[in-house]
């Protein structure tokens, strides 16, 4: 990469140059001369250095000590209603985490008690790794270190103890009654819910539940976690969790229904567990000789941070600890640089020589850079299915910089001095989380300093600097275009009863990334986005065999999918005459799919809800609880449909294999050029002409093996492919 400006000076990292970039308009961006801080390097951080050395070659082992301390819990509160129990859970585990704090710490406490851990969520998605403890050390994907004390306590006492109480969500759902009648309908968006009507007695599994266990049509995060969402941080930095506390403590007075005054009293439960370990962090702290830090961990997250040190560890503080509330999938930090540049800039400001200031931005990027290490001592626990299915994939916790927001009645530029800071972190450290996601608005940043508009074929200094840290790092950060995102957020917000154009706009504007590639307003709106991963080829199947699925054979006496009936429920393609046929047999598929899978994501959602809420998060969220001072909360927790917005997301997988699919159906099958028959003997084969060739001698086993992909009784009518045709 060549230097853009004149007179710029060069530093060299691996094959990439880092170039300086002018800052032209030091009204906007206060502190940084040069937007890349091009004279910082890996090597200014021997700490930093050191532990991300170690993060690229150590394997990460199994800890218990989340699955331990709440089994031990639960071992003496098996008769505590659902909400109590798991408030009193959550504040054990707080009050008995392990603090871990090193010498050279700048942020404290781990999520788990290994240097990088595997969570275990035995209640959620943890006991699939069950079969796979004596073999999880020597897989050859991504393997996961476990002690034999560990595994043996996993195998023989808390694997056993949660699924003989049937308390994973799953199991608990399965164990119970349950009749959507028996619910009202809690959130409406213009006037409606979705809720398909669902009854089953205890024991039994219903279809929707059955068909997400067979994996192959859709996955539901509602039975692994509350999760996927970015926390109301800037409730935490502003008051401290004491001070939250309070108010709940005087709303506590004002309540009759017992059901708001027992969500109250957990919510506060947990809050204190959480002090109760900031000051076991504390005192860590001081045996480690680390007094600034003990004495951080005193004052937050119990109070207000004042400091950019302090807000970072408050941050840090809570998150590892919902860490331990919900599973570590997709739960996001936000929009950082927004919260943190206050403090930077009121700290920067306040010295009084340019030797300090440049100490200081120094301090500022060794900060991020120690909180982006810790938010990478966790990472999934992965089986060795999960893995084929998501290889390689991390705890997907979103960070969002730069964008805009809504001041005044227009979208105007939010990019600040930490929106640089954490890119150079971001560049320094080149790891996989957080994952780190940019936000772009092509009107209002492709800017000059004086605010006109900048010719198309030239870059403005921010998405320069974004384009330099992705090339540096060869893979962050993504970049996101705010125009369609906020138009399409601030449409479905102002849909919300109660809620103005106005505030519509404004939380849109204030969106962030979450999870992979999910947006949604931090502290306000559980998005929920990943709830359902939806197989949209298995729609596609089920349109090409009559509504019938090939693991259950799709001949005229198998049964079709979701009734169990041997009735097609729409006709096969073989039969098909023309392309409309197929277009309206795949929509009648896919709202029996969907139709399923909204009936599981609220079915298992509302066990979610009575069996494991999620009180620390809820305490933290926009909607649940008040602010001191104010009024309004729903006094209901997150997993209820506590928070300001609440929907859920559904991720469309392989819609692109599909659309090829519809092409390939139009172009060749209804245009006559290859036969339904001929495009199933080809797809059996693989695409393979050798084999196809090979099976000519051997007739009985290509009717056998072929069986499954369309009707036995037409399947002597199939023609024989030669290589020439095939």
């Amino acid at each position: 990469m060549t230097a853009i400006h004149s007179g710029e000076t060069t530093f060299q990292r691996g094959n990439v140059t880092v170039f300086s970039i002018i800052n032209t308009d030091l009204n906007r961006i206060k502190t940084l001369r040069d937007l890349s801080l091009s004279d910082l390097q890996l090597e200014d951080f021997p700490v930093v250095k050191a532990w991300r050395e170690r993060l690229f070659t150590q394997i990460p082992e199994i800890c218990d000590e989340l699955p331990r301390l709440l089994t031990d819990y639960m071992r003496t509160a098996q008769q505590l209603p659902p909400d109590v129990r798991r408030a009193g859970a959550i504040r054990h585990v707080f009050e008995h985490k392990t603090p871990l704090v090193r010498d050279t710490d700048l942020m404290p406490g781990q999520t788990t008690t290994s240097f990088v851990g595997p969570v275990v969520y035995m209640d959620t998605i943890g006991y699939c790794i069950w079969p796979e403890l004596k073999s999880v050390a020597t897989r050859l994907q991504n393997p996961f270190n476990i002690r034999p004390d560990v595994a043996e306590r996993l195998n023989k006492e808390i694997f056993p103890f949660w699924l003989d109480q049937q308390l994973p969500v799953q199991e608990a759902a399965r164990a119970a009654d349950y009749d959507t009648r028996d619910y009202a309908d809690l959130d409406t968006v213009r006037g409606s819910s979705i809720d398909p009507a669902l009854q089953k007695k205890a024991g039994v599994t219903p279809k929707c539940q059955e068909l997400m266990e067979r994996v192959a049509f859709y996955l539901s995060d509602k039975s692994t976690c509350v999760s996927h969402t970015v926390p109301d941080w800037e409730r935490l930095l502003n008051y401290g969790l004491a001070a939250l506390a309070a108010q709940m403590r005087i709303d506590l007075v004002g309540l009759d229904k017992p059901e708001e005054k027992q969500f109250l009293t957990g919510v506060i439960g947990v809050f204190e567990g959480a002090m109760a370990y900031a000051g076991h962090l504390a005192d860590r702290a001081e045996q480690a000789g680390n007094l600034p830090l003990a004495q951080i961990c005193r004052k937050v997250p119990s109070q207000a941070a004042d400091t950019l040190h302090e807000a970072l560890t408050s941050i840090w503080i809570c998150y590892h600890l919902l860490l331990q509330e919900n599973t570590n999938f997709g739960l996001s930090l936000g929009r950082l640089d927004q919260l943190l540049n206050p403090y930077y800039i009121r700290e920067w400001q306040a010295l009084d020589n340019d030797q300090a200031r440049a100490d200081y931005t120094r301090r500022a990027v060794e900060l991020v850079c120690h909180f982006f290490l810790r938010c990478s001592d966790h990472v999934p626990l992965s089986t060795s299915g999960s893995e084929t299915l998501f290889a390689g994939s991390g705890s997907n916790q979103a960070l969002t910089v730069g964008g805009t927001k809504y001041q005044n009645g227009q979208i105007v530029d939010a990019v600040n001095d930490m929106t640089y800071i954490i890119l150079k972190a971001t560049e320094l450290l080149s790891i996989r989380d957080p994952n780190v996601h940019a936000r772009y608005h092509a009107e209002v940043h492709h800017r000059d300093a004086d605010g006109q508009a900048l010719p198309n074929e030239m870059m403005d200094a921010y998405l320069r600097r974004i384009c330099q840290v992705n090339i540096s790092t060869r893979a962050t950060p993504a970049l996101h275009g705010d125009i369609p995102v906020i138009r399409s957020m601030a449409q479905y917000y102002a849909e919300h009863e109660g809620v103005s154009a106005e505030e519509a706009m404004s939380d849109a504007c204030d969106y962030a990334s979450i999870g992979c590639i999910e947006q949604n307003a931090p502290g306000k709106h559980y998005g929920n986005s990943g709830s359902t991963l939806l197989v949209l080829p298995a729609v596609l199947e089920l349109a090409l065999f009559g509504g019938k699925h090939r693991a259950d054979g799709v001949g005229d006496k198998d049964p079709n999918l979701f009734e169990g009936h041997a009735t097609f429920t729409t006709r096969p393609l073989i039969r098909m005459k023309d392309m409309n046929e197929f277009i309206t047999a795949f929509r009648f598929q896919l709202d029996q799919m969907a139709r399923h899978a909204v009936q599981n994501n609220n079915y298992l959602g509302r066990f979610m809800a009575r069996d494991r809420a999620s009180p620390f998060l809820s305490g933290l969220f926009t909607g649940p609880t008040n602010l001191p001072g104010g009024h309004g909360a729903k006094f209901r927790d997150v997993a209820a449909g506590g928070a300001k917005y609440n929907s859920a997301g559904v991720a469309i997988i392989g819609l692109a294999d599909v659309i090829d699919t519809f092409c390939i159906l139009d172009e060749l099958v209804f245009s006559g050029k290859v036969s339904a028959a001929e495009l199933f003997a080809v797809m059996r084969s693989d695409f393979s002409a050798a084999t196809i060739v090979r099976e000519h001698h051997d007739w009985p086993s290509l009717l056998d093996k072929i069986r499954v992909w369309f009707h036995p009784n037409e399947a002597a009518s199939l023609p024989q492919l030669d290589a020439a045709r095939f």
